[in-house]
């Protein structure tokens, strides 16, 4: 497989030119997408012999009359389209051997269903895995919440064991690059005397007669002058170029108890009651806008569950942040999650992961995590009070 995010599989070719030649299509795998989220698609194409922005190179080192003719445009260009009708061109220059990302942004539909994206490229000089047309096949879902039950106070769990949340699997950095050429030369002149005509045309006029049948005979000359004429000649040779790109996914994690907690000091509070979650994410590095998303989704796991089976799907606030939807069990319907009364003294690791940065080298996502402690439960701020 060969498309963002994926492995890749690289093509080098053995000599500096190859005849074009019709080329297979290949299809890929499915890739999953979320639902009413931008995205970016993407497949590595290679160049199997040097691919130029113009036939300048036909034109070195000969002589032209007057001026040189100019080149016209050889760039290999790819099409790329969505089966949403989300259409794109690129145009790529590169040495025989290097290989560049040709991708499109789009936005997924806001239903669940099946997006086919068509890459084609124009030349048998540049291939995808040495097919000439890739297919790769999208399968667009909802990002869907396992909501954690509603904690009850018969709840008991006295095999708890608490385990700390594994965050080494983040993929939060790509990079990337594009490639080119720009000439290197210029013209050289060069004068040379030769004889031209008037313009218009002047011609010398004049009549013979034979002496011995008297015939007449016009005569026509083209009369000239001798003038410099200038020659042109093209020179100079192509030189490759890279851009480097890149993005640095990173985020802050703050999980507080919430406001109803009468007895909480800082990030203590006692279990049974509910706490905030607030994540703020950004992109840094060199790029464009246009080459990649910022971070659209994100998703919590809880310790009593072990970081599996239930979690809850963040509401994006705009700007790469990040905050609880309202809960369902909430008396006042806070933005909190509950802790389980039973929960022991001791951490309580959150676990987040941001996810839907997409570049043309794939999905960034990052996992991070914050903690409060746990000491007592709800019952000791409870008291009956007397008559």
């Amino acid at each position: 497989m060969d498309f963002g995010g994926f492995g890749l599989r690289f093509f080098t070719p053995t000599k500096d030119e190859k005849p074009e030649q019709e080329n297979p299509t290949q299809t890929s795998g499915t890739v999953v997408y979320r639902t009413d989220t931008d995205v970016i698609t993407s497949v590595k194409a290679t160049a199997m012999s040097n691919i130029y922005p113009t036939n300048a190179l036909k034109f070195v080192d000969k002589w032209y009359k007057e001026y040189c003719p100019s080149a016209h445009d050889t760039y290999a260009r790819v099409s790329i389209s969505t089966s949403t009708g989300k259409t794109k061109t690129m145009k790529f220059a590169l040495r025989c051997g290097d290989s560049e990302y040709a991708y499109i942004k789009w936005h997924t539909p806001k239903e669940p269903c099946n997006v086919s994206i068509t890459f084609t490229s124009s030349s048998g000089k540049l291939l995808f895995d040495g097919a000439g047309t890739k297919i790769i096949n999208a399968s667009v879902v909802d990002l869907k919440e396992n909501t954690p039950p509603d904690p009850k106070p018969r709840d008991t769990n006295n095999s708890f064991k608490f385990k700390e949340p594994d965050i080494s699997s983040s993929k939060d950095s790509a990079s990337w690059s594009e490639h080119g050429a720009k000439w290197n030369g210029g013209y050289s002149k060069k004068y040379v005397w030769e004889w031209v005509s008037y313009s218009p045309k002047k011609y010398k006029k004049w009549t013979t007669i034979n002496p011995i049948t008297g015939k007449e005979t016009k005569h026509k000359k083209e009369i000239k002058h001798k003038q410099l004429v200038m020659y042109c000649m093209l020179t100079g040779k192509w030189g490759w170029w890279t851009k480097n790109y890149n993005a640095y996914l990173s985020a802050d994690i703050n999980i507080i108890p919430n406001e109803h907690v009468p007895t909480a000091i800082g990030k203590k509070m006692k279990s049974g009651y509910g706490f905030n979650q607030i994540i703020s994410s950004r992109l840094t590095g060199t790029f464009d806008n246009h080459m990649l998303t910022h971070p659209q989704s994100a998703i919590s796991y809880f310790p009593e569950f072990y970081y599996k089976t239930y979690n809850r799907v963040l509401k994006f606030l705009g700007g790469g942040n990040f905050e609880f939807n309202p809960n369902k069990y909430s008396t006042f319907n806070s933005k909190s999650h509950f802790t389980p009364l039973w929960y022991p003294n001791g951490k309580y690791i959150v676990l987040s992961e941001i996810f839907d940065v997409w570049t043309p080298a794939g999905m960034l996502n990052k996992k991070i995590k914050d903690e409060i402690v746990i000491e007592g439960n709800v019952y000791e701020d409870w008291h009956i009070k007397p008559k």
